[in-house]
């Protein structure tokens, strides 16, 4: 018995030792996030019209302004933490529709918003999500047009394309 006792002894006295004080670990999260530099961030691709000699815009990002200023094509990259984030970004907080689908195996988020300025635009716009990397193509139209450009659009949204440029 006494045995016993000495080594329940020893252990508490042992054991107390283990004990260590842990202090709470607080963490905050941010909308913009910076983007590690070993990331491999990829480019945008888009068809855009005949009257441009590269016919594809395919710089990220780039713009490209047709018939004199009625329509606009740009592609984007953004650091965000969510898609909510990086619309508020694109649209500049302006109210918008989304519609959530999949494109390349990843989220995809389709968008439609109008945008006043000297003249009302109707913009629409696509936008991929690859972790905490959202890339977008964005397609606006002075309202006075009306839906002389949507197949132009349509175009531009479906050969939007994902590509590694292994020269950057």
């Amino acid at each position: 018995m006494k045995l016993f006792l000495c080594v329940l002894l020893m252990l508490s006295v042992v054991l107390c030792g283990c004990q260590r004080e842990t202090k709470a670990v607080l963490e905050t999260v941010e909308d913009e996030i910076v983007a590690n530099g070993d990331e491999l961030l990829l480019e945008v691709s888009v068809f855009i019209p005949q009257e441009e000699e590269q016919g594809a815009l395919s710089s990220t990002p780039a713009e490209y302004i047709g018939d004199g200023g009625n329509y606009r094509i740009q592609t984007c990259r953004i650091l965000a933490s969510s898609a909510e984030s990086a619309l508020r970004q694109l649209t500049h907080g302006a109210p918008v529709t989304v519609l959530q689908t999949s494109r390349f195996q990843m989220p995809e988020y389709r968008f439609a918003w109008t945008k006043q300025g000297e003249e009302l635009l109707c913009c629409r716009g696509r936008m991929v999500q690859d972790g905490d990397v959202f890339y977008a193509v964005l397609f606006s139209a002075k309202e006075s047009v009306g839906n002389q450009y949507d197949s132009l659009m349509t175009q531009v949204f479906s050969s939007f394309g994902l590509y590694f440029d292994e020269d950057v």
